[in-house]
């Protein structure tokens, strides 16, 4: 008997609670590709009823300029809520961390330009999740707070405004020759990603459940770039579950 405990801890290599980064694409969404973070670090949790949320601390790979590494300076923490009415759910989070260029994906441009960061740009994202029947909405927004400011190698500041991504997919579940089925199409765009990124991307994926947790998907993906470049990607996947 007894209930369950709302707290829990986590210390170890993880994927920390910024951002969501829900989608139905094969493609990572856009906003995965500037917040998400793996590092080890501590982690605080509470769920209780319908609420949710956690704090985390960690000693971050990217450090200020004319800092050293050799203490734990990077934090973040994240909330949310879930609403359900029969066949309607509702999940909508927030979430805060305080240098976005602790995400995966900075650390190519931080070698390949052989830049540093000046001071720590704080990000932050928001996430709502909305399913009704076979149905579901997926809408996310993921942003720094400040401009970026680099150095080079000469220590002259380089300036960049601020990043900024956004995801929005709709899904749909269905009976395919008696096979699960799902179809989806999604919307996705950054601002001031300096063609790092596509600034603005059309997707749409199908899946079939062809077998016992074996699921045959096919994804068309249409990108374009800041500087009027365009790409177009046909990808197929087969993905088995153990």
């Amino acid at each position: 008997g007894g209930e369950k405990c709302p707290f829990d801890l986590i210390a170890g290599k993880f994927y920390l609670p910024f951002g969501s980064f829900e989608s139905y694409m094969i493609s990572d969404p856009l906003t995965l590709d500037i917040g998400e973070v793996h590092e080890t670090a501590l982690q605080v949790g509470i769920e209780s009823h319908d609420i949710y949320g956690s704090a985390f601390v960690f000693n971050g790979d990217v450090d200020e300029a004319g800092e050293d590494d050799d203490h734990i300076n990077n934090f973040g923490a994240n909330a949310g809520f879930v609403m359900e009415f029969d066949a309607v759910n509702l999940n909508i989070g927030l979430s805060y961390i305080n240098n976005l260029i602790e995400a995966d994906s900075w650390d190519g441009v931080l070698e390949d330009e052989d830049w540093v960061l000046s001071e720590f740009v704080p990000g932050v994202g928001a996430q709502a999740i909305l399913t009704i029947g076979p149905v579901v909405l997926i809408a996310e927004y993921t942003a720094a707070l400040d401009d970026i400011e680099w150095l080079d190698a000469e220590g002259t500041a380089i300036c960049e405004d601020a990043i900024s991504a956004w995801n929005v997919e709709a899904g749909y579940s269905f009976a395919l020759a008696g096979k699960e089925a799902t179809v989806a199409v999604g919307y996705q765009g950054t601002d001031k990603a300096y063609n790092r990124l596509a600034e603005t991307r059309y997707v749409g994926t199908i899946g079939i459940g062809i077998y016992k947790q074996t699921v045959l998907a096919f994804e068309y993906l249409h990108d374009i770039f800041e500087n009027e470049d365009e790409i177009d990607v046909v990808t197929a996947q087969l993905a088995i579950e153990f």
